[in-house]
């Protein structure tokens, strides 16, 4: 356990392995007290022990908890890769015009991205309240999830094809710009491990990407209905 706290009688033998270990006056062990713990036990005065004592010091797992955490990150990460890809290679011209529409536009991009995150949530805790609106509030919510995965990978094209200087060319071929967003998406990752500093990076890059996808539908719309 994280904390032991033994006040009782053991009739026998007592093994522990913990964070912190408390043996109160009131305990009594009829035999043997072995643990495991980062420190020693905090033993009182008053408490029988009728047998060996023996402590083994052990290291906090603080290093499993790491390894869990960067094997959660990774398989993420991996997870986004090809998610990204995927959506690249069905709307490959659609990235492509995206891209080219937040280095044109980035402050409207930008814009009216948080105009959407901000105002979806309370659409839909609006929607929530009425009662024949809970239905609707679920489609939109899960179509806002993945408007944001949508816009995070998109904002990451274009973080890549900007980082590699791949703007600055004429023609980008499909596997360059593929290299440049996972190489984006990697060096991204490893910046937002920055506290609040890279909280705001991916912060950004997912509106720009919200608000080109938001302009983009809003443009083909208007085009289509000739306005």
């Amino acid at each position: 356990g994280g904390r032991i706290v033994l006040s009782g009688r053991v009739n026998g033998d007592a093994e522990f392995t913990g964070g912190t270990i408390s043996i109160l006056d009131s305990a009594i062990i009829d035999g043997d007290l072995s643990y495991r713990s980062p420190q020693e036990a905090e033993i009182a005065s008053g408490a029988q022990i009728r047998g060996i004592i023996s402590y083994e010091p052990v290291e906090r797992p603080v290093m499993k908890v790491v390894a869990a955490v960067a094997g959660v990150g990774i398989v993420v990460l991996l997870s986004l890769i090809v998610t990204g890809s995927a959506l690249f290679l069905m709307f490959p011209r659609f990235i492509a015009t995206s891209v080219t529409m937040i280095r044109a536009e980035p402050w409207k991009c930008l814009g009216l991205g948080l105009a959407v995150f901000a105002a979806t949530p309370v659409v839909i805790s609006v929607l929530f309240l009425m009662v024949i609106g809970w239905l609707p509030a679920i489609v939109i919510g899960a179509l806002y999830l993945i408007l944001l995965l949508a816009g995070y990978l998109t904002g990451t094209f274009y973080v890549g094809d900007l980082g590699l200087g791949l703007l600055r060319r004429g023609e980008v071929s499909r596997a360059g710009r593929l290299w440049s967003f996972v190489a984006a998406l990697i060096v991204i990752t490893l910046l937002g491990l920055v506290p609040l500093l890279g909280a705001l990076l991916l912060f950004a890059v997912m509106l720009l990407g919200v608000g080109v996808l938001k302009l983009g539908v809003y443009r083909a719309y208007v085009g289509q209905s000739g306005h």
